[in-house]
């Protein structure tokens, strides 16, 4: 039956969907760092919700699970923490398996298993995990056990309930430590070399007999190198790119004096690879390559390339700021980095403080220290001293003798403030620090912490403490800073949206009005908040602003007429130059009161 004619022919109606805005930064979103062995180089980072979350990956007495403990333990309490890594010791290698559903791990599967068998690269070394017998186990930490107990002395198979995963990790610590992803069962053999070959000296690979010589090599013959190591490396280079049928059989790799030959096709077929060997310094490790039987159990743990996470080898240790420079890479959210670590060298803080003041993405570093040279006025190289004496803004440092993740609770307040919400902005002075012990200590202490900008958790003759007195290490207010760091990105994220989703702003003095209006609607957000109010402008002015001027709304935001505009600047497609006054709201730290009495 016929349609008709088309509708569109007469009414063509196109949907065009705008693009999703770009968000704000969580300027309450804090970093615990600490070197636990929990999360790994490859991973780095792990976000928390809440302290279940954090219970389930750390132990008690664990200093991210300290610091979390004080962060989360705010009211109102924070909505997320996140924990990273500090390779404060070497590492280890680590292999981490995909999530398992509930049907990949119900036991049944395992159980089904009564030769399993997978073979892995550790720290370069080819090796087969065999003989695994899960038929009895009753639960998967067994299935981990046993697969532990066939893997070299030093690494560890475990079982992440939490997160429903194995985590495989190497024996050995430091730069060059490794791991491949699991794969079938696959035979493997080697030659060790206790010196160089000599001349005429063979090995010889599935029929084929590779020959060194100090000569000129030819054919099948590999030159005698200037030492062994050399020697081996051209064996390598030699055998893998040989198309002869019996060394193309396998792969070939060197780890030290050793070369190891592991048959291509996986399987018992590379179990009939043959090896030999001529020579007193060469001693092959069989007649034939072996570790190729069994049921393949790398799919079950998820340890394969398609299912696992990329290993991450071990490293050295790292300096804190290498690892805080580490955790800017891997993750641009987070704000605040509070150290859990202590007995940290001053050196090291200073250096690190040193990095995220020169971050251009706005961060903080947060320090707690139980160092008592730090309330003696006296001393002058404490932490305290120092960090003071370099004017370091985006780092704030908390005395604690009780506790050396104090700063963690006078962040987590903090990481509360709603900038988007009405009055919702605070001062850190006053404050309590659930978790944390207030410190005892005399006038003259207080003056010197004061002088030296260190915050305190600290007991009044009124049965009360209170954090005094919420400051940066260079003297100015920790709410401050935050607020403006809040108000600078929320300001450029405003305008970023504008010009990412309008089809166009021009470049008269309409299309200024229409940033300048942005501008002025984040503005207000300030004012509502809390950080920006009405008061008396005492800096130079500006377009019509002059110096004491009533900025009725706390603000002024000033833009010269297009007509004024640079032709170069015209060319260039930029907006005029804005130029924003803003009175900062304050907070009341202190009160004097004179009282008149008359009788």
């Amino acid at each position: 039956m016929a349609q008709g004619l088309a509708v569109s022919d007469i009414v063509n109606i196109n949907i065009s969907l705008a693009p999703i805005a770009a968000p704000t930064r969580n300027f309450g979103a804090g970093c615990i760092v600490g070197g636990s062995d929990v999360i790994d180089i490859g991973e780095r980072i792990r976000m928390y919700a809440n302290m279940s979350g954090v219970a389930q990956d750390f132990s008690a007495t664990d200093v991210e699970y300290l610091a979390a403990q004080k962060h989360f333990g705010q009211t109102p309490q924070p909505s997320l923490v996140y924990v990273g890594r500090w390779a404060r010791a070497a590492t280890k290698s680590t292999l981490r398996g995909g999530v398992l559903t509930s049907a990949e791990s119900a036991l049944s599967v395992f159980q089904a298993v009564t030769a399993g068998a997978f073979f892995i690269y550790i720290d370069g070394v080819p090796v087969t995990v065999d003989g695994v017998n899960w038929s009895t186990i009753t639960n998967l930490n067994g299935a981990a056990t046993l697969v532990q107990a066939e893997l070299p002395g030093g690494s560890a198979f475990v079982w992440d309930g939490n997160v429903r995963r194995f985590r495989l990790q190497g024996p050995g610590t430091g730069a060059g430590r490794s791991l491949s992803y699991a794969k079938a069962p696959t035979a493997f053999g080697s030659f060790t070399f206790a010196a160089q070959p000599a001349n005429n000296d063979s090995i010889t690979i599935n029929g084929s007999a590779l020959t060194f010589v100090t000569g000129t090599a030819v054919g099948n013959q590999v030159k005698i190198g200037a030492d062994l190591a050399a020697t081996l490396a051209a064996t390598q280079a030699f055998l893998n790119a040989s198309v002869d049928a019996g060394f193309a059989s396998s792969t070939y790799s060197v780890v030290g004096s050793v070369l190891y030959a592991v048959a291509k096709v996986a399987g018992a077929p590379g179990n009939a690879i043959t090896i030999a060997k001529t020579g007193t310094n060469i001693t092959a490790s069989g007649a034939t390559l072996t570790g190729g039987s069994g049921t393949d159990i790398s799919g079950i743990l998820k340890l394969t390339q398609a299912a696992a996470s990329a290993p991450a080898n071990g490293i050295d240790a790292e300096s804190l700021t290498e690892g805080l420079e580490a955790l800017v890479d891997v993750s641009g959210d987070w704000y605040a980095a509070v150290l859990a670590e202590e007995g940290v060298a001053i050196a090291e803080l200073l250096a690190a403080a040193d990095f995220i003041e020169a971050q251009q993405k706005k961060r903080r570093l947060g320090l707690t220290s139980g160092d008592t040279r730090i309330i003696d006025p006296t001393i002058t190289d404490d932490l305290a001293s120092q960090l003071s004496d370099a004017r370091y803004k985006r780092t704030f440092l908390q005395y604690s003798t009780k506790s050396g993740q104090a700063v963690a609770s006078f962040f987590g307040r903090a990481s509360t403030v709603n900038f988007q919400g009405s009055n919702t902005t605070i001062t850190l002075m006053f404050k309590q620090e659930p978790g944390v012990t207030p410190e005892t200590i005399t006038e003259s202490q207080a003056a010197t912490l004061k002088a030296k900008h260190c915050n305190v958790f600290v007991n009044y003759d009124n049965a009360t403490a209170i954090i005094q007195h919420g400051v940066n290490s260079d003297g100015s207010f920790f709410d401050e800073w935050h607020g403006l760091d809040w108000l600078e990105n929320d300001i450029q994220t405003a305008i970023y949206n504008v010009l990412y989703t309008f089809p166009k702003v021009p470049q008269t003095d309409e299309g200024m009005t229409t940033l300048q209006t942005v501008m002025e609607a984040r503005l207000d957000q300030a004012v509502r908040n809390g950080l920006v109010a009405p008061g008396q402008w005492n800096a130079a002015g500006f377009g019509q602003l002059k110096t004491g001027d009533f900025l009725t709304k706390g603000y002024y935001v000033f833009a010269p007429p297009v007509a004024q505009q640079s032709q170069a600047d015209r060319e260039a497609r930029k907006s005029v130059p804005f130029q924003i006054a803003v009175k900062l709201a304050g907070a009341v730290h202190s009160v004097d009161v004179l009282i008149n009495v008359n009788r």
